[in-house]
């Protein structure tokens, strides 16, 4: 093993330091702790595949990328470093993280995978908006993804082995892996099922995001406005940029709602066409018995009666129906009866949106088609 302090201050010396733009010090068996301090050059560090356990970077107002996994760090210090836009510290010994001292804005990609993060939420990620790549997996982070919410420029996203319980409905729509995280597993782990099956949860999301949206601008437009006193003029300029600004969020978050309001009524129209294919197979009698299933699936405990006449119908409907036939009809009616539950849920929710659209945005069009 080498003392990691040591060995920089040997091969590093200040005059050297102040002119590296890349340190590489991969795989030097470097343990103990190490200060990278005095890089006024350097861009890159990579410190992979050692046995640090603690790291810390200072003043180093040029530097872009950290790789530091695969070592045991347990703690991680980077300050006065405003340009770092990649961060990757998978696969150490990490509890918690402090990433205030980063400039959100710059950040666009994060690893903190396979660390020894307890029990805590996403807070502290919240204002890092143009994320374009984050990895969390194999954690214990919890709570909701709501955290998330603004990341807009976010495509590769990995939470598996986490214990979040809410929050699906914020992640951005670009996004359509499959997470190993318990809140999917009713839906084999699928984004998009979950997504169709939960279509009231992600419209009031998109809602609950466009008013903050709205909100956010109106705070900005009264601290512009008390900020500018030297002209009318300048008022006016500033005033109008916001309002096209305020246009434009408006503009798109109505196109967005809608695309995925029309996609709801078709994907239910479609599996509504799709059923009555198959029950138009039937005569009379046995559409009768296909209402008693029907039925009998609504209760929560049917009583023995019920779960005979159900065995009953069903021998009635196989006569008609094969096995892989039916059980694609009965699938399809009970799909069609929770779809329709959410039909009268969004309904509702229009009429709730369209009265706080009135009070606050009344120049918009939101949920009309």
């Amino acid at each position: 093993m080498v003392n990691a302090q040591n060995w920089i201050e040997k091969h590093y010396p200040k005059q050297k330091r102040r002119q590296a733009k890349e340190l590489n010090i991969n795989s030097k068996i470097l343990n103990g702790s190490l200060k990278i301090e005095g890089f006024i050059s350097l861009e890159v560090l990579r410190c992979n595949d050692n046995k640090l356990t603690d790291l810390k970077i200072i003043n180093c107002p040029w530097l872009t990328s950290v790789d530091c996994y695969n070592n045991k760090l347990t703690n991680l210090k980077i300050t006065h470093c405003p340009q770092i836009s990649e961060l990757r510290c998978a696969n150490n010994l990490l509890s918690s993280i402090n990433i205030s001292d980063l400039s959100p804005e710059k950040v666009k990609k994060i690893d903190l995978s396979n660390n020894n993060f307890s029990q805590q939420d996403l807070s502290f990620l919240g204002n890092f908006t143009n994320l374009e790549e984050l990895n969390l997996k194999d954690n214990q982070f919890n709570g909701s993804l709501i955290h998330l919410r603004n990341m807009t420029n976010l495509r590769r996203l990995k939470i598996d082995s986490n214990d979040f319980d809410s929050g699906l409905e914020y992640l951005p729509e670009n996004l359509s892996d499959s997470y190993r995280i318990s809140i999917l597993a009713p839906y084999n782990y699928n984004i998009k099922l979950w997504r169709v099956n939960n279509f009231g949860l992600v419209t009031q999301a998109k809602t609950s995001i466009y008013q903050q949206n709205q909100l956010n601008v109106r705070n900005l437009e009264e601290q512009d406005i008390k900020k500018i006193s030297k002209t009318n003029a300048t008022q006016r300029l500033i005033a109008a940029e916001i309002e096209s600004c305020e246009k434009a969020n408006n503009d798109f978050l109505q196109k967005e709602y809608l695309f995925y309001k029309r996609f709801f009524y078709t994907y239910l129209a479609n599996r509504k066409l799709e059923l009555e294919n198959l029950r138009n197979k039937l005569d009379e009698e046995e559409r009768e018995w296909l209402e008693i299933i029907c039925e009998a699936q609504q209760e929560n405990a049917p009583s023995s009666f019920v779960k005979k006449q159900v065995e009953r119908a069903k021998k009635k409907l196989v006569k008609k129906l094969n096995k892989e036939e039916l059980e694609n009809l009965l699938t399809k009616q009970k799909e069609i009866s929770e779809l329709e539950k959410q039909v009268k849920s969004l309904q509702a929710q229009d009429q709730q949106y369209e009265e706080a659209r009135i009070e606050f945005y009344p120049n918009s069009n939101l949920l009309s088609e």
